[in-house]
């Protein structure tokens, strides 16, 4: 994206026309007189003209002058010269040091424009306050910095606080390099450079620029490549990477002087804070980021720039978010110990089937980036979770603590029968697989096994949604895992039936969790608790 810093300061407009009417005539009929009329009447008119601009920069834009200044070098000593001249004249007290990027054959376009400069006075010296890098014609960004880092000026870049870049006077591969360059080096160092060229009206009988029209346009290479930069932060936001995609849109913030760019990418920084809260699954922390982030989509400007940009309806998308985020907002009460699984089921069972979807849609982005370890152990953890919220809400069991006498009142049940009838289905369980117990009783703690055995006694329908051999078959996915109980690895290139079984088995328990406790397709919940990242296809 192009920031219009354009500053036009023309000088004596009717004297350059009629200047450059008899320059013309010189050019056709004499070329070696034409520049030598050139020298002395018209380049030092906008010499001091682009000098003006440099100032206004430096003075309103930069707030100091630059430290360093790179030109690019092509055929034309003119653009090489006034970015020289307007560099040394209007911060005479501290020089810059000049880089020029040249080519074997553009090294005789710097001396040109040295003696040039020498009859006014501005000398400069190879060496002592310049440098001329030679590249190849192809111009290379890799290139670019290599031969910087050759001839020891890439330290002398990057340690200094302001450096700019001129890109008018290279040819266009010369140009293109050294602005990718600029970007590189910029993004790298994690700090801003400016880019400077030369804009002008040409005159297509002589083919050059018209004197009295040109015009000084600076833009920093970061802001130049913004999409590039913002297409890298989706991407780490996919890759579940919130720091480092904060870190790249405040780095194209900073560089930013366009109301509405900044308030775009001011709104994906918001949305990055909001989303590391919420895969710390710090719900309620999060609602203040999604407060802001629906506020700027509030903003006409934003909202039909982002909807062209995405082609989504990234309001609508945020809306649903931050709704569901809100509902999910009272567990953090349950996750700090102030409130119990039970009470949730009581005051919000939604809650519960949006925080069940949100495991799941960690499993499932988990297993799309080839992290099938993790992604197991959300998919595990998404069933058992299932299994936590139908005893929390159809018969107010919190797994970690359960009150068989609580529920055998309720139930108008014996607590021996129901402990009779937990082994007994347990003993059945066991033989249903191929293997041998001892009776059990009922445990202190419910894990997901307990849970099943414990609704198949208490002849829940829930517990017919699986079968023994499916539900040993999840437990191993799991407890095999190297970083659970076992030495399984995780093989990313492959495609392990465990998890795939895993999944199906537990996106299947979480569909009926969903329909009994909030009346909702599971589908609805993925869909609104997607990360907002995961809706944007960036072109």
């Amino acid at each position: 994206m192009k920031i219009n810093n354009v500053y036009n300061m023309v000088k004596n407009l009717s004297s350059c026309e009629q200047l450059f009417e008899e320059y013309k005539k010189l050019k056709i009929s004499s070329p070696s007189s034409a520049e030598r009329f050139y020298i002395k009447n018209i380049f030092w008119i906008v010499a001091e003209n682009i000098a003006k601009n440099y100032k206004y920069l430096v003075e309103n834009i930069l707030e100091s002058a630059p430290e360093v200044v790179v030109i690019s070098v092509g055929y034309s000593w003119q653009p090489v010269a006034e970015l020289t001249f307007a560099a040394k004249t209007v911060n005479a007290r501290e020089e810059p040091f000049i880089i020029y990027i040249v080519t074997e054959n553009s090294m005789v376009t710097v001396e040109k424009a040295k003696a040039v400069l020498a009859k006014k006075n501005v000398i400069i010296r190879e060496g002592f306050n310049s440098k001329s890098i030679q590249i190849s014609e192809s111009g290379d960004p890799k290139e670019v910095i290599k031969a910087l880092k050759k001839y020891g000026a890439l330290d002398l870049v990057l340690e200094k606080k302001l450096v700019l870049f001129d890109i008018t006077g290279g040819t266009k591969p010369m140009s293109s390099g050294l602005l990718a360059a600029a970007y590189i080096v910029s993004f790298l160092a994690s700090k801003d450079f400016y880019v400077t060229y030369i804009a002008s009206n040409f005159d297509h009988q002589i083919k050059e620029p018209i004197p009295g029209t040109e015009k000084l346009v600076l833009l920093t290479p970061i802001e130049l490549f913004s999409d590039v930069i913002l297409k890298r932060a989706l991407m780490h936001m996919k890759l579940n990477d919130y720091e480092e995609a904060k870190n790249l849109l405040e780095l194209v913030f900073r560089a930013s002087t366009n109301v509405l760019d900044r308030s775009i990418y001011k709104m994906f920084i918001e949305l990055c804070e909001a989303e590391n809260f919420i895969e710390s699954h710090s719900y309620a922390a999060a609602r203040s980021n999604l407060s802001s982030v629906k506020e700027y989509l509030k903003l006409k400007d934003v909202s039909t720039r982002l909807n062209k940009i995405l082609k989504i309806n990234l309001a609508k998308h945020v809306s649903n978010y931050a709704k569901a985020i809100d509902i999910m907002a009272i567990l953090d009460k349950m996750f700090n110990g102030s409130k119990n699984i039970t009470e949730i089921a009581r005051e919000k069972p939604e809650a519960l089937c949006y925080l069940m979807a949100d495991l799941l849609m960690h499993a499932e982005r988990r297993e799309a980036i080839g992290d099938k370890t993790l992604a197991t152990i959300y998919y595990y953890r998404s069933l058992e979770l299932a299994f936590q919220m139908i005893l929390a809400y159809k018969y107010n069991i919190d797994p970690s603590k359960p009150d068989y006498n609580a529920l055998c009142s309720q139930m108008k049940i014996d607590v021996n029968k129901l402990s009779e009838k937990f082994s007994s289905e347990y003993l059945s369980y066991l033989k249903s697989i191929g293997e041998n117990g001892e009776k059990r009783s009922l445990p202190s703690k419910l894990g997901l096994l307990d849970m099943y055995i414990l609704l198949k006694s208490l002849n829940d329908n829930f517990a017919t949604l699986t079968n023994p051999k499916e539900l040993r078959e999840a437990g191993e996915a799991r407890n095999t895992l190297l970083i659970i109980h076992g030495f399984k690895r995780m093989i990313p290139s492959g495609r392990d039936k465990s998890l795939q079984k895993l999944k199906k088995l537990s996106i299947r328990i979480c569909e009926e969790a969903t329909r009994i406790i909030c009346y909702k397709k599971l589908s609805q919940l993925l869909h609104d608790i997607k990360r907002i990242e995961d809706f944007i296809n960036m072109p």
